[in-house]
């Protein structure tokens, strides 16, 4: 991967498999979330305006437990595609998860009216907060 980077230190497609491979190291040993926190930051500036790069920087910063770090960027990954299904979902998740439930259950409505009116897991998520 370093060789890699070294022969094409901007090409996004590199920098993505090196992120996935320190996330999979990450899981098994915590020494890695440096690394994997350093690569998500440099995709961040290869490509500002990819959804999904900030999507898994902000799910990286919820499990690392920075879970405002991890809101805001999940906010910035559906400003950046309003349809994005799995951002809102999980800003749903950790809005509840930090007390947020007007935010969460605003979340998981919209992707039940807009996105996907059948899932059973927003659904089951929505009727936690309605407890």
């Amino acid at each position: 991967s370093n060789q890699a980077i070294i022969l094409s230190p901007n090409n996004v497609t590199i920098w993505r498999n090196r992120f996935n491979l320190f996330v999979q190291l990450a899981t098994l040993h915590a020494s890695y979330f440096e690394d994997t926190e350093a690569t998500i930051k440099k995709l961040r500036e290869l490509a500002p305006s990819d959804p999904k790069i900030v999507y898994n920087y902000a799910i990286l910063m919820v499990k690392l437990n920075k879970l405002d770090e991890g809101i805001k960027l999940l906010k910035e990954a559906v400003t950046l595609k309003e349809n994005y299904k799995d951002a809102r979902f999980a800003l749903g998740v950790v809005n509840a998860e930090v007390g947020n439930r007007k935010d969460a259950k605003a979340e998981f409505e919209y992707i039940l009216t807009t996105l996907s009116p059948n899932d059973p897991i927003v659904k089951r998520e929505l009727g936690k907060l309605q407890n």
